[in-house]
């Protein structure tokens, strides 16, 4: 599994995409995948999201697993455009 990094998360967050709108396509999706997809992203710190997009009645629902936040006491000092 590759981290994301805050430099490529728009990247990223466009192929996790990508990704869940091929597997929506596949016969065996049922409705609990092709209502609401989740999109994960693995990051070391926490990372600023896009907007959820809904698309063809689906929504996209992006989330991001830090494994290393910050604190939240240090998070809270960081300028807005660091934080989520």
């Amino acid at each position: 599994m590759e981290r994301v990094t805050a430099e490529d998360a728009e990247k990223k967050s466009h192929e996790a995409f990508k990704q869940a709108n091929i597997y929506s396509e596949e016969p065996l999706a049922g409705f609990e995948v092709a209502s609401t997809r989740y999109l994960i992203l693995v990051s070391r710190k926490r990372l600023s999201l896009p907007s959820n997009i809904m698309t063809n009645n689906v929504t996209y629902e992006y989330r991001n697993v830090a494994v290393e936040p910050d604190v939240p006491s240090i998070e809270a000092r960081k300028p807005a455009a660091e934080t989520r």
